[in-house]
């Protein structure tokens, strides 16, 4: 049953809060606003662009989207949408709670936080994110002349167990380029990228990769299921990861559904 037809091309986001639903659209970026109790349906404002998605966050109701991009927060009284902060970056790829703060994930790789009163910059670059090469056999070290543990790689932030190594024997120049997808994972935020297939923990203000498939693919979407155990959305696929114990990160072996860990 169809109960209401936009005046745009698409409708991107849906959110629902005390008897109230918001609708965003795309391309034009149009805000809806319908009363679920008496039905009535009004075009509350037009932002341009597309609404990334809607949030409710200490009694008031935010929406990122317009051009351009930016944070607005509903004014209830005046049914209308005020900008409160322009991130830098072309898209808002999540927005979520964590830690009592409104947190905002970015295709330009920053993680933003708000607390209420002040917006924080949580992270804008990748510690670690190039990756351990995809090969048959383990690395091998021109130093110690022996093989490398891959899980003692993924473990390390390119300090410690590599001092003095020949980084590029081990890491391909495959750099994740934005965040795509993120949710709350227990203590910490599990966080896609935007190219490599690749998941990291983000923890502290640090990123830990956990995951990547052998694609250069988009994380479309991150659920988490539990406390280390979340679904990733990879094109079509769909994979199960189980992240294990963190920050301690362990070797991975997959495949399209799912993730075997070991210890």
């Amino acid at each position: 049953e169809e109960i209401y037809s936009v005046d745009d091309i698409n409708i991107k986001s849906l959110c629902v809060q005390d008897d109230t639903l918001f609708i965003g659209t795309s391309p034009n970026g149009k805000i809806y606003v319908m009363d679920l109790i008496g039905g009535e349906i009004s075009l509350s404002q037009t932002l341009g662009n597309e609404i990334f998605g809607f949030i409710y966050y200490k009694n008031n109701m935010y929406v990122a989207g317009g051009v351009p991009n930016q944070i607005w927060i509903y004014n209830t009284a005046k049914n209308r949408w005020d900008s409160i902060y322009q991130p830098h970056s072309t898209a808002i790829s999540k927005m979520l709670i964590y830690q009592d703060k409104l947190y905002i994930i970015s295709n330009s790789e920053n993680i933003i936080s708000f607390d209420g009163n002040v917006w924080l910059l949580e992270s804008n670059r990748f510690d670690n994110v190039a990756s351990v090469r995809s090969v048959s056999k383990e690395p091998f070290s021109h130093i110690s002349n022996s093989f490398i543990n891959r899980s003692e790689a993924q473990r390390s932030t390119l300090s410690d167990v590599f001092d003095n190594e020949e980084i590029y024997d081990i890491y391909p120049m495959n750099y994740s380029l934005g965040l795509k997808g993120a949710d709350v994972d227990g203590g910490s935020l599990v966080v896609g990228s935007e190219t490599y297939s690749k998941i990291y923990t983000f923890l502290g203000g640090t990123f830990y990769p956990i995951f990547q498939t052998e694609s250069s693919n988009t994380i479309h979407y991150l659920l988490n299921l539990d406390v280390g155990v979340n679904l990733a959305s990879v094109d079509n696929k769909l994979y199960l990861i189980y992240a294990g114990d963190l920050p301690s990160l362990i070797s991975t072996t997959t495949t399209p559904s799912t993730t075997t860990t070991t210890t």
